[in-house]
């Protein structure tokens, strides 16, 4: 009995161990712990520097932004009291300390925006075991001693209010400014000659790994009647060549699929509008992405397109909540294109979930997240903060209707040698968007309205 028990102790430690330092570090320091046991007392008096060795290359490669970002709090403390400020505000988890040793000096109150579950996050291949060791203490010291907490999301508010006993934080998404609606266009099917009877299924959002994007790219060969555009940035350009090769190798590149640059935020809401549906695959690799809810679904809210989106608690909400889309399991490429193919073959849901997503930008914009922030500082700052005035968003001039008929197709895009006579041809200047057609940029005349969608059923 005594033999079992102890084994199942060592393998209890075996797996804290994993789990807090990750397995390659585990591994190196068992192989260590190995060599000066095999060496006998000779090596005894080596045995720190044959233990410590693997812990300092590891450290050393694989988890030195930790330490640094710890180490980054000191000259802060010291920019912050410089600053004598009236109310101290840390932008997530990496300046936590800073702010509470300055709170601590100047009796100022301190605030933490936790606009993520920071040790949680997706650190790509990269294991999270140092960031809970350096800065799991530091969120559980410091985070009761803030006056106020707030983050973006509801499942982050309470797994951090259930994590650490404290008050549930407040909510302040991350979402756009109110933007009445506007007229549906084309934009992104001009730029990117998207035929007339495809419909548009976007993902506007950061190119980088654990969004989906892979899977995503492989659902393509099972669209009826449309494209994935992926507009964004992307921080590595060789993930981007990679994403670029396997839709080259699945035949699907610049047909079912699309890539676009990135554009001005000011211009995201109306290119997303050009778009049939907004799709948003991110992967279930970590908590704070199972939490999420970003920007790009509040984007397409405001813009009025459908979503399609994974299956994950935050957007689950805002599905059952609002009814601005469907879900689908973001692992399985099949379901993904089933998914944006049944949405897009059902003209009068589509359209009901566009009056949807018009109603909910006006409950999920930046006025009321704004609201509850100045309120916050209200409530902590007194009267030397003014009154915080009523939320006020325009009526809707033409409301949306369920009931409206569907949209015409595109006008037809006549071949250049098929212009009226006496409209000379005007090259598009490149690096141009949003131009008019070469016959009225010509001929001097307004464009065309637009129609309000070009996917037939």
């Amino acid at each position: 009995d005594t033999g079992s028990s102890s084994a199942v102790w060592r393998r209890r430690l075996r797996g804290a161990a994993r789990r807090i330092l990750g397995p390659d570090l585990t591994h190196d320091l068992a192989d260590g712990a190995r060599r000066v046991a095999r060496g006998g007392a000779r090596r005894l008096r080596r045995a720190p520097h044959a233990l410590a060795r693997p812990v300092v290359r590891r450290l050393r490669a694989i988890y030195p932004s930790s330490l640094r970002l710890l180490a980054f709090n000191v000259p802060c403390v010291g920019h912050t009291l410089a600053l004598e400020p009236d109310v101290i505000l840390c932008h997530d988890l990496n300046t936590l300390a800073t702010g509470v040793i300055a709170k601590r000096l100047t009796g100022r109150p301190l605030l933490y925006d936790s606009h993520e579950l920071f040790l949680e996050r997706n650190l790509g291949a990269r294991s999270r075991g140092w960031d809970r060791v350096v800065w799991g203490p530091v969120e559980w010291l410091s985070i009761g001693r803030c006056d106020a907490v707030f983050t973006v999301a509801e499942g982050i508010a309470r797994h951090l209010a259930r994590q650490y006993g404290i008050t549930r934080p407040k909510l302040i998404r991350n979402v756009q400014p109110y933007e009445p609606p506007a007229p549906r266009t084309t934009l992104l099917a001009d730029e990117l000659d998207v035929p007339a009877d495809h419909a548009i299924v976007l993902y506007p959002g950061a190119i980088t790994v654990h969004r989906g994007l892979e899977e995503l790219i492989d659902s393509a060969p099972y669209l009826q009647r449309a494209v994935y555009v992926i507009m964004g940035y992307a921080r590595n350009p060789a993930y981007l060549e990679s994403l670029r090769e396997r839709a080259r190798r699945l035949g699907v590149l610049d047909e079912r699929v699309r890539f676009r640059d990135a554009v001005p935020i000011n211009d995201v809401v109306r290119y997303t509008g050009s778009a049939d549906l907004g799709i948003v695959p991110t992967q279930r690799i970590c908590l704070s992405y199972e939490f999420e809810a970003s920007n790009k679904i509040f984007h397409c809210l405001m813009a009025g397109v459908p979503l399609a989106m994974s299956n994950h608690i935050e957007k689950r909400m805002l599905v059952e909540r609002h009814g601005i889309g469907v879900l689908f399991d973001e692992t399985d490429p099949r379901a993904i294109a089933q998914a944006v193919n049944d949405l897009l073959g059902d003209d009068a849901v589509r359209r009901r979930m566009r009056a949807a997503c018009l109603e909910a930008a006006r409950t999920l914009n930046w006025e009321r997240e704004e609201h509850t922030l100045r309120s916050v500082f209200k409530d902590l700052l007194g009267d030397r903060v003014p009154e915080v005035p009523p939320v006020r968003i325009a009526p809707r001039s033409t409301p949306a209707s369920p009931s409206t008929p569907p949209p015409l197709p595109r006008p037809r895009r006549w071949p250049r040698h098929e212009l009226a006579a006496g409209a000379a041809h005007v090259p598009r200047p490149p690096g141009g968007h949003g131009h008019r057609p070469h016959t009225e940029r010509a001929a001097g005349r307004p464009p065309p309205r637009r129609p309000a969608s070009r996917h037939r059923p």
